[in-house]
């Protein structure tokens, strides 16, 4: 029961690219850069 054990298994490589290597971090940046320019008009928006 108290027996330890290693599992070794063979798993095939991934052919081509992921997403994230064709996309970088643009997603990343994109949503950074809307959810400033979301606050700046809410903020600019609330004053007047």
């Amino acid at each position: 029961m108290s027996e330890q054990k290693v599992i070794v298994r063979d798993f095939p490589l991934r052919a081509g690219r992921t997403l994230y290597s064709r996309l970088g971090d643009l997603p990343l940046i994109t949503a950074i850069v809307a959810l400033l320019l979301a606050l700046l008009y809410s903020s600019r928006r609330s004053r007047v």
